[in-house]
């Protein structure tokens, strides 16, 4: 899908950057070419963000379900979601709405996110790790192991 106007997109962010007038510069830009670039996970996220940043207030209604499908996807980068988020946030959903709405709901429930106390997560800080079951016996979970499995091997004497 490199045409042109894709060629030219890329042009604009040649390296990591979100200033405002880099946004600004892409909001001149057909929302269509910048919806394109936005739900290619293909493309660098750092490409992708400005352009979701660039889309606020002119989503075309037939590029809703693209973003909302880029938002639930939790393989891609959150920076990214964050922003398609930022552009639904004022874009017309029509039928849509009742399906973002349903999974921002679950998103934020207690149960689909848990602090991790793992070293190499960030301290207070949601990790994408499954939350760890309990065991039978009502000890507290432990990340890598599943409800019930033992620590250690009993020991035999």
């Amino acid at each position: 899908m490199w045409n042109s106007a894709r060629r030219r997109l890329v042009g604009y962010i040649p390296a990591p950057d979100a200033s405002p007038e880099l946004v600004a510069r892409l909001a001149r830009q057909p929302a269509d070419e910048l919806l394109d670039l936005v739900c290619d996970p293909r493309e660098t996220w750092w490409r992708r963000r400005p352009c979701a940043l660039a889309l606020r207030g002119r989503v075309p209604p037939a590029g809703v379900p693209r973003l909302i499908a880029r938002v639930r996807d939790v393989k891609d980068v959150a920076e990214v979601r964050r922003a398609i988020l930022e552009a639904l946030g004022d874009a017309e959903l029509g039928p849509h709405a009742g399906e973002l709405l349903e999974w921002l709901r679950a998103a934020r429930s207690p149960r689909s996110v848990t602090t991790c106390r793992r070293r190499s997560c960030s301290p207070a800080r949601a990790c994408a790790t499954p939350r760890p079951r309990r065991s039978s016996r009502g000890s507290p979970p432990i990340h890598g192991r599943t409800g019930g499995s033992p620590a250690r091997p009993p020991s035999t004497s």
